[in-house]
């Protein structure tokens, strides 16, 4: 029974975590400067539906307010289903990778992805990288367990 009431409570919490990582419910105003111009213009050219690669070359393209958190109304519902569907397929990849005997760990996983909030380079690469970790046949290899991660079945997939 505990580990069944366990196992909602660390889930949701990592869902909660999740969505405040990638979710921007406080999205940025955009302001005067060189840094956050280039935020408002990547959404300015989405909402005039240019052609990114042909008619604007830049190293982001028409999902670049997902990773700026930069508000424009046109582009505000966009950025919270592309954050959404973020933090769902973050919290599927983790409720898959972590065996559900083991739910602190996902205790511990939801209190490691709540500072990433600042760092988006790593928030942005986690959900390819829970992806691939969770589509991998031998999942073994990543199971945690009550004495932590099983690293002789890690040693043995390296080799």
């Amino acid at each position: 029974m505990m580990a069944r009431v366990g196992t909602g409570v660390a889930s949701t919490l990592v869902a909660l975590a999740t969505v405040a990582l990638f979710v921007p419910l406080q999205p940025v105003m955009p302001s005067v400067g060189l840094d956050p111009s280039w935020a408002f213009a990547m959404n300015q050219a989405l909402v005039q539906r240019l052609s990114f690669g042909d008619q604007l070359s830049f190293s982001f393209g028409p999902w670049a307010s997902l990773y700026s958190q930069s508000y424009h109304p046109a582009t505000d519902r966009m950025m919270l289903v592309g954050g959404l569907y973020l933090a769902s397929s973050c919290w599927f990849a983790c409720w898959t990778l972590i065996d559900r005997r083991t739910w602190p760990w996902m205790i511990v996983l939801a209190a490691v992805l709540l500072p990433l909030r600042n760092a988006r380079d790593a928030a942005m690469f986690l959900p390819p990288l829970f992806a691939v970790l969770a589509a991998r046949p031998d999942r073994r290899c990543l199971r945690f367990t009550k004495s932590g991660i099983n690293t002789r079945s890690v040693d043995e997939v390296i080799r």
